[in-house]
This record gives C-alpha cells, structure tokens and sequence, in this order.
C-alpha cells in the first residue's frame, strides 16, 4: 500500500500552540483515507518560510533526501507556502519534485509534475500565492510600524513585568505590579551582591513563574532581565526589511541610576568570567581586586613551581601585543595571595569592629556640607536644586538633539548609516548619564533628616563579621560582596609597600527598615542567601523600599609583606637554630657552621655549610624581618553616603 507523506509548518513558535497544525494534520489524514493510503506526519511545527536555505528546515531536508532516495511518491501540503515561500528554495523542490515523479496534493487538488499542464498550473498558483503572502506580510508589517508610531504594542509577547492592556485605540503595555516589584528586586539584589543563582534560588522559593508559566528560571532569564533596556521605559521594534528601529513609550519600571550601576557591575563580573582571567580555582578577593593602571587583577597559581599571586597582567599582554597602550603599570610586585587574603580579610574584620573612626570621618562629611547646621542647610540644598536645573537643561538639549538627529536620518542628511548609528547611540549613551545624575541628586535631597540614624547603624557594624565565628570561604565572600565595591592596589617603589584601596559600600536602611541586625547562630552548612542578616533583610520582599541608603567610605590598607615569598620548613629551621646560637649562644658564625656539618644539616642546594653561607642567611633574613615586620595605620580617606532609588521618578525629570 503506498504512503501520503503529510508535511504541516506554521510560521513561528508562537503559532504552534494554536490549532493551525491540528487542522492540517487532520485534512491530510484524511485525504489519505480517501485515497486509500497510509499516512506518515512530517511536523515541521515553527519556522519560517522565508529563510534562504534548507538549514533551519530539517524536516523539509529529510524529506527531499527520502524523494532522492525514491521513498516518497506521493506528498500532501496544505498548500505550496507551507514547503517554501522563498523562491530559490521553491524552484529548488520543484526541481526534485519534477526530476523523481512525486505528486503533490493540496487542500486546491492534485499535482502531477509528470504533467506539463498540471506542472505549469502548480508554478503559476505557486507564485500568486508567494504575491500573495508577500502582500500580507507587507501589509502586517505597515501595520506593526504604524501601532509602533502611535505607542500602541507591536505585537508578541510582553517583556516580564509588563502586561498588554486592550483599548479603544490599540494594545498597550501597562506595568504588572505583580512582576513588576520582583523586576526591582532582581536589580537591587544582584547589585547588593547576590549571584544570580541566588536570585533564581529566592524567585522559585516564592512560587513566582517565568513569562511562560514555568515554576523554574534558568540563570540565562535572570541575565536576560538585567541587560533589558526596555525597562528604562523605551521599547525598540526592529524591521528586517528596511533595517529601520523604532522606538515609542512604554512604563518605566526602574530607576535610570539602578540600570546603570547594575551594568558596570556586571561588566566586572563578565570580565572576571571572559577568556583573559578565566580560571577554575576560587579566590576570596579577586572579583574586587583592580589595578592603579585599571586592569582587572589575575592570578597565576601553581604549586609545582611554589607560585600563588595576584598580579597586574598589563604588561604580560603589552609584550604579547594583545593590547597596545603606551602607558606603563607601576605594580612592579605581585601579591602573595594566602598573605594578602587573610591581612584583607583581618583588616576588614577590624574596620567594621572599631566604629570611633568611621563615624568622626562621617562627622566630617555631614559638616563639609552644612547638614549638622540649619543655616549651612539650606545653603546646601539650594547649591543641590541649581545643580539639579542645570541637569535638566543639559537632559532637555540632549533630548532635542535625538529629535534632531531622527529627524536628519529620515530625509537621508547622513552620509552613512554608521554615521547616524554612531551620533544616536553617543547621545543616548549621555541621556542615561544625566538622567542617573539628577536621579542620584533627588534621592540625596530626600535623606536629609537620616543623619542621628547613621551615626546609630554604624555602632551596629561589628555584627557583621562577628568574632569567633569560623566561616568557610563561600560564606566570607557572601559577606564581601555585600559590603565591598572594589579595592584599588598600587605598589609603592620607594617604601617597598602595598597600599590596598578598600572601597567599602555598606546597606543602611531599606525605606525605615535597619538592615544591620544582630547576627544569627551560623551553622557550618550555612545558606548565605537564608542567614546572612544583611543578605537576609534585603531578600525580605515584604519590607523592601524603593530607596536603599548605603555608607560608602575608603579606607586605604598599608602592608611591606604581601610580596614576602615564604620560607620553607627547612630554611625557617636553619634561621632560627642560627639567631638563637648566635644571638644566645654567643657563637660566630664559623662555630655555627661546624656544629651544622657535625650534625647532618645541609643547605638549601644540599651543600655542606661554610661561614659565609651561615652569615648569608643571618644578615639576610634579618633585614628581611626588619623590612616585612613594618606595621601600618588604616588610613580613612572618605565616608559619605550614597542613596539609590530603585523606582523612576514619579515626575518627568
């Protein structure tokens, strides 16, 4: 009994869950019932016709190869647009249809490409049928492009925390509260340090689904979110054939200043994550480590060759000429990282614990700008609103100069496209960066009347590293990526010392919520995202605010032996059994180097000693310990506050 091969195709995924299919699938069935055949389903379900090539059709391929092989004879379309609307890839099956005798059957009758009349009536329904559909999509594109113009929706579906309200006039998109304060929440997370996996962890355990129902999010819709331009409150609609974008209106769900900050962090995270400083081991202080040149830290790590540092890969890259920069680094001393890791994390545990400093250096700040004194008050918030107008001058010239540059574009004033490219992204790119600046100036305007709360958080600082806990290193880089921003490292040739710039960026109040608390009891197998209080407070979704205010403030790190390298068992031994003969003993240093060859020792190289090699060490270990036992005071260069307002201005700005 011979077999109608079936091939059902709808024009995208989106149409796949409609009954398109089902209807072809059953017209095709029976069909073959009435011609009293099997039938064999080719489900092709979601992709265009119009594609160039056979690529992206693997079920149409498999069935030309079937022709070519002379399995299939008799094949049923619903009609020619299903198999190709692209020309060329429709001559191409016709030419295989005509060369191997295949009928085609569609809903309009049969084929038989070994007809010459039937063949020439198939390509002339065929290319009316390609006008047509070609007229259609034109048709439905001008209508895409015209919603576009008037702000209506374009058409799809809506980005996540975003729904489509119907109208007289049109679809348009409305903010869904729903989702919309859980778009905020990602931002502030991620951006207050937790890792997507985190975020992903907290949306799943609050039953909150993705955009198509799903109860899991894959971390790669968590990245999707954070890069999303549309929540600025401009949507872009892109057409294929003119290779136009246009633009129109929709809700701003977050702040301009919050989208731009959450960028720069993941730049850093990205960065860390890229070819250049890819690596599989983990580091407690990497991710913050930045260089006076402004490379991000590497690392190299091998034990074989006793070899653990952090260090500037500009000039490695420079002799490579992966990258060309005539400007030279000055970190001319790699970091030990064992050394550096514990005198950063111990440094850090002692800042935080000793609150004196912080708040005589936030005293200073609060009077530098007149806030401890009515007077010299209102003198600053008058300095802050002639600053804010000006910002919205230069916001209102910028705006003026995009109309301007559409404007040119569309009576084709521009030479090039890359010319208009480039002038459009340039001042969009400044547009953002005001609109952050005078959102970062109205939210400073608004904690005037916090300062008593400042001064009574910071005395609460020590509970975030609490003595006598023991922490693993995934729980203390928790903890560091939610009060750390970055840390700047320079070397200093002529003292010989590291200076680490600590730059700390610490979460106050959430609205009126303390976010610094007593800490809990942690357990060994601890979750950070579940027990760490600060963690803890800014995943409670019932007490956020859409104003966070932070304590930012710098506190410049002084170490002579982060580039020590280490001695070994041996040559610690050989040091001490030579300062304690010499200076308790009283022994020179020739007695010394004959007690050692009497009794067995060997030098590093396993030679015997001789006075010179016992002096060598002596001399040279000594003025090492002089050198690396250097101790230094933590200089505080800064402390201010910083407030970012997760929500748009409720205003136009």
């Amino acid at each position: 009994m011979d077999t109608l091969h079936i091939y059902i195709r709808v024009s995208s995924q989106i149409q796949v869950d409609n009954t398109s299919l089902k209807t072809q699938q059953d017209v095709g069935i029976e069909l073959s019932k009435k011609l009293g055949m099997k039938y064999e389903v080719h489900n092709e379900g979601g992709s265009s016709s119009f594609s160039d090539n056979l690529d992206s059709r693997p079920v149409l391929s498999n069935i030309i190869r079937r022709i070519s092989s002379g399995e299939i004879r008799f094949l049923y379309s619903w009609n020619p647009d299903r198999i190709s609307r692209n020309q060329t890839v429709w001559i191409q099956i016709r030419t295989y249809l005509i060369r191997y005798g295949v009928i085609l059957y569609t809903s309009n009758g049969k084929y038989d490409s070994n007809d010459y009349l039937e063949n020439l009536l198939l390509g002339i329904i065929s290319e009316i049928t390609s006008y047509d559909n070609h007229l259609r999509r034109q048709r439905f594109v001008d209508a895409r492009i015209s919603r576009v113009k008037d702000s209506k929706f374009h058409g799809g579906h809506p980005c996540w925390g975003l729904m489509i309200q119907k109208t007289n006039q049109g679809s348009i998109l409305v903010e869904n509260p729903n989702e919309s304060k859980w778009i905020r929440f990602i931002y502030e997370s991620y951006l207050n340090g937790l890792s997507c996996r985190d975020i992903k962890q907290h949306l799943e355990k609050n039953h909150i689904k993705t955009r198509r129902g799903n109860s899991h999010w894959s971390l790669g819709s968590i990245q999707l979110i954070l890069r999303n331009k549309s929540y600025l409150g401009v949507m872009t609609f892109y057409e294929k054939k003119s290779k136009k974008t246009y633009t129109y209106n929709i809700p701003q769900l977050i702040s301009n200043e919050l989208f731009e900050r959450v960028q720069e962090k993941r730049s850093g995270i990205l960065d860390v994550k890229g070819q250049y400083r890819r690596t599989t081991k983990s580091y407690l202080f990497r991710e913050f480590l930045i260089c006076t040149c402004g490379h991000r830290i590497g690392v190299r790590n091998s034990k074989e060759h006793y070899v653990q540092h952090y260090y500037c890969p500009k000039p490695e890259r420079k002799f490579n000429k992966s990258e060309f920069d005539n400007s030279n680094c000055s970190m001319k001393r790699c970091l030990n990282i064992p050394q550096t890791e514990e005198f950063l994390w111990n440094s850090i545990s002692n800042i935080l614990n000793q609150p004196v400093p912080i708040k005589e250096k936030l005293n200073e700040f609060l009077m530098s700008e007149g806030r401890l004194n009515k007077r010299q008050l209102s003198s600053h918030v008058l300095k802050k609103n002639i600053e804010l107008r000006k910002l919205q001058k230069t916001k209102s010239k910028l705006e003026e100069g995009i109309i301007d540059v559409e404007r040119k574009n569309y009576l084709g004033e521009f030479q090039s496209d890359n010319i208009y490219t480039t002038l459009k992204k340039q001042l969009n790119k400044e547009l953002l960066s005001i609109s952050s600046k005078i959102e970062s100036i109205q939210s400073h305007l608004s904690t005037i009347g916090n300062e008593s709360k400042w001064f009574d958080i910071i005395d609460l600082f020590k509970n975030i590293i609490s003595e006598g806990v023991q922490l693993t290193q995934s729980q203390k880089k928790d903890i560091l990526r939610s009060i750390i921003d970055h840390i700047v490292v320079s070397f200093d040739g002529v003292n010989k010392t590291h200076q680490l710039n600590v730059n700390f960026r610490i979460p106050m109040l959430v609205g009126n919520q303390v976010l610094v608390s007593k800490p809990k009891t942690l357990r060994q197998d601890y979750s950070t995202v579940s027990q760490f209080p600060l963690t803890q407070d800014l995943l409670n979704h019932e007490i956020r605010d859409s104003r966070v205010e932070y304590l930012t403030m710098s506190v410049v790190l002084t170490s002579s032996n982060l580039w020590m390298s280490p001695y070994s068992a041996h040559q610690t031994e050989l040091y001490h059994i030579i300062k304690n003969q010499h200076e308790v003993d009283g022994k020179n240093f020739q007695q010394i180097s004959d007690w050692f060859n009497e009794h067995g020792y060997k030098t590093t190289r396993g030679k015997v000693f001789s006075q010179g090699h016992v002096w060598s060490m002596y001399k040279k270990k000594t003025k090492s310990n002089q050198r690396f036992g250097r101790e230094f005071v933590p200089s505080f260069r800064s402390v201010t506050i910083d407030v970012l307002d997760s929500l748009p201005p409720t205003t136009p700005i």
